[in-house]
């Protein structure tokens, strides 16, 4: 009675502890366990094949790695195995045929070389901080396009590299976008690349990556944006003393002026202009709005003896704003 060669089922593939190759039926599917330096089981799938099948002898029998258990689960590995059995089938082998298609794709320029490619030809007249921005960006961003030719690049490859942070970092995206819209350009002058550009703004990038919120961002308001700010703080001065604003813009210091804009009491206005009894109580003079604390410049100002003090003639004439003000 000829022997039956059970099937494997993916509950016996993870159950499986035994170094040695399993038989899948008999469709030369193997499950391969070897145990490694460490100690830990390896599993991999084989494909076992004689070729050609019609020789004497039934051809050189060749096995095939298809790979680990870990990306390839079995449904997929006896797929792979119909398909190599059709190509057998039709007279090629299937291990010509992989390490053929290996060479043309290693013989492809790819996006990391054509990169580099431009990075190097660039370099002299880039500044060094410049040339590793370019090089941190081909490391950290173009990982799903790094190992793909050049003439193969799609718009879905450029978008998976700006997907996920096009939201977050608008600025490093769109310098990346721009790279790779430079580095494919640079690609097709050389002649690697005969297609239309995918990563192009206008037409493909725009369809492909969502739209960012619209609107100012919120930054801090500056203490002094001149020249609106300034006026009005002269205004607002002028309609307490009675005076141009003009004179004042002119004559109070600007350290004062940028006190008044941040939000700190008018009671230390110095104006050459004004005279003491038209600036009143912003002068920290009687009447004066109370400071909390007591604090102040005007507190801290060290008071001469009435010996040393300057005094002015009550017959001397008020200052003017201008010298022809009558």
């Amino acid at each position: 009675m000829a022997k039956t060669i059970e099937l494997l089922s993916e509950s016996r593939v993870k159950t499986l502890k035994k170094p040695g190759k399993y038989r899948d039926g008999g469709n030369g599917l193997y499950l391969r366990i070897v145990e490694t330096a460490g100690g830990d089981l390896a599993k991999s799938w084989v494909f076992r094949y004689r070729f050609p099948p019609r020789a004497k002898g039934g051809g050189k029998q060749r096995d095939l790695g298809l790979g680990s258990v870990a990306k390839l689960d079995l449904e997929h590995a006896r797929s792979t195995v119909r398909e190599y059995w059709s190509m057998i089938e039709h007279g090629t082998d299937p291990m010509s045929h992989r390490q053929a298609a290996a060479a043309s794709h290693a013989s492809k320029h790819t996006y990391k070389q054509a990169a580099e490619t431009y990075i190097a030809a660039k370099r002299a007249g880039w500044h060094p901080r410049h040339t590793k921005a370019w090089e941190r960006g081909l490391k950290k961003y173009c990982k799903p396009i790094a190992a793909l030719p050049v003439d193969a690049i799609t718009a879905d490859d450029v978008a998976k590299c700006l997907r996920d942070d096009w939201l977050a970092k608008p600025e490093t995206t769109d310098r990346l976008r721009q790279q790779i819209e430079r580095v494919l350009d640079a690609a097709a002058a050389d002649g690697k690349r005969s297609r239309e550009n995918p990563a192009r703004w206008k037409g493909s990038m725009e369809a492909k990556l969502p739209d960012r919120p619209r609107g100012r961002k919120s930054r801090p308001r500056a203490a002094f944006d001149p020249p609106w700010d300034a006026w009005n703080a002269a205004d607002r001065l002028a309609a307490v003393a009675c005076v141009c604003p003009l004179a004042l813009m002119g004559g109070m210091h600007v350290r004062d002026l940028l006190s008044r804009l941040s939000g700190r009491a008018l009671k230390d206005v110095r104006c050459h202009h004004v005279s003491s009894e038209v600036r009143g109580p912003w002068s920290g003079g009687p009447g004066a709005p109370p400071q909390p604390g007591g604090a102040g410049p005007a507190s801290r100002r060290r008071s001469r003896p009435a010996s040393r003090r300057r005094s002015r003639p009550a017959s001397a004439a008020p200052r003017r704003c201008f010298p022809d003000e009558r």
